[in-house]
């Protein structure tokens, strides 16, 4: 009997210690998440002169990777250059070395900013066209975790078509490349920055972006926005159209991160 009490008394005040220490690192976690200062656009101070930029106009669904700039600790000011890697080398994980398990993927933010135009000069496009950044805070207590390829992340555009329906207007790119992946850590009061074109057309509607980070889905607040109503669909005689008209529903996954093309029906879509 008093064998059996001894025991009941361990299990007592080991739950009752469990319990206090993970009240107090939650409430820690908790005060370190309020005290933390929230993010604010930064003023972004290039090395280099700006062009004279424009919005681009696009007559159909087009397959994009938004660039990537980099990532950077909150504060009032963004220097848009390469010095972030050197910095960050040390932040970026490798599948076959690192356990990515203990790291989430949720929790970040996107917060689009289509009145800042930028030129993208990562993947020498126009430069004359005219990009604006997305801002990707964390503002959890927790560091996350970002997925990209080379220079790029993946996220793509949508737009409402006359019906409200939101619909893509870019697809994921082609990349027949199997390297090059990367996860890179964004730690608290870090945000990253990738770059999405700004379009021109003779549709005003609401835009907005599906970022497709890991297993997560991140889709920010809507923004208003021009574009042709011809974005909303294929060329009529692309390799990609095709695809898509082969497996609609796979394509509409893997290509447009869920978002439906406004011909998916026309492709055997329910």
């Amino acid at each position: 009997m008093q064998q059996a009490q001894k025991y009941y008394w361990v299990i007592i005040v080991a739950f009752s210690l469990g319990f206090f220490l993970k009240t107090r690192m939650a409430n820690k976690a908790s005060g370190y998440y309020q005290s933390m200062k929230p993010f604010t656009i930064p003023e972004i101070i290039r090395t280099d002169t700006f062009p004279k930029l424009s919005p681009k106009e696009v007559k159909y669904l087009r397959g994009y990777y938004p660039s990537f700039l980099g990532k950077f600790a909150f504060g009032d000011t963004l220097y848009n250059d390469d010095r972030w890697r050197e910095k960050s080398e040390s932040d970026f994980m490798y599948s076959k070395r690192d356990s990515l398990e203990h790291y989430a993927s949720d929790g970040l933010q996107l917060i689009p900013r289509p009145d800042i135009q930028l030129p993208d000069l990562l993947y020498e496009r126009n430069e004359a066209d005219a990009f604006f950044p997305v801002f990707i805070p964390n503002e959890t207590g927790e560091t996350k975790l970002l997925f990209g390829k080379d220079n790029y992340v993946y996220g793509i555009q949508e737009a409402r078509d006359s019906t409200g329906e939101w619909r893509p207007i870019e697809h994921r790119g082609s990349d027949w490349c199997g390297v090059g992946r990367w996860e890179l850590k964004v730690h608290p009061k870090e945000y990253a920055v990738m770059l999405m074109p700004l379009y021109k057309g003779n549709y005003a509607t609401e835009l907005r972006i599906i970022f497709k980070n890991g297993e997560n889905r991140i889709i920010s607040k809507p923004y208003r926005g021009t574009i042709s109503y011809e974005q909303f669909y294929f060329k009529s005689d692309s390799w990609m159209r095709k695809w898509f008209k082969q497996s609609p529903l796979r394509m509409t996954n893997a290509k447009c991160y869920g978002s439906y093309p406004i011909e998916y029906a026309e492709f055997g879509g329910k």
